[in-house]
């Protein structure tokens, strides 16, 4: 195997994948216990408007985040297919290198923006659960 194509699949496409995996196993628990307990640290039959809207971007922005890690991922496979020994010969996957590298540059983007939107949908949640805790707090002491 070509030495560049060696180095590509080793390094480039292989930490890539790792931590595609670990960003899709973070967001994607972190939704899943935000559906758990969103309703037991937020009342939102009784919290305001203001603390409904707030969650409800902190869902959004958390779904996004699993979208985008599962986006990232495919784009990393569709990177590996241009590479594809199989199909094609080594000449033929040389010349794909740098389309693969787009593909993966393409993926580590969208991983980028998986993790701003998981760290904002945290703040939300956070945010929201902030209000909640002063506002009942204030109630408390009235």
């Amino acid at each position: 195997m070509d030495p560049h194509i060696d180095a590509f699949l080793r390094y480039n496409y292989g930490e890539l994948r790792d931590l595609t995996k670990v960003g899709l196993a973070l967001s994607s628990a972190s939704f899943g216990f935000y559906v758990a307990y969103a309703e037991k640290v937020v009342e939102t039959s009784k919290a305001s408007i203001l603390v409904r809207r707030i969650m409800n971007v902190a869902f959004w922005l958390l779904i996004c985040a699993v979208g985008c890690c599962l986006l990232a991922f495919g784009q990393e496979q569709w990177g590996l297919m241009t590479l594809d020994l199989a199909w094609v010969g080594p000449q033929v996957a040389l010349a794909r290198l740098p389309t693969a590298a787009r593909h993966m540059q393409d993926a580590a983007a969208i991983l980028g923006v998986s993790a701003l939107s998981y760290l904002f949908g945290l703040v939300f949640v956070l945010l929201a659960a902030r209000h909640v805790t002063e506002t009942s707090e204030a109630a408390t002491k009235a």
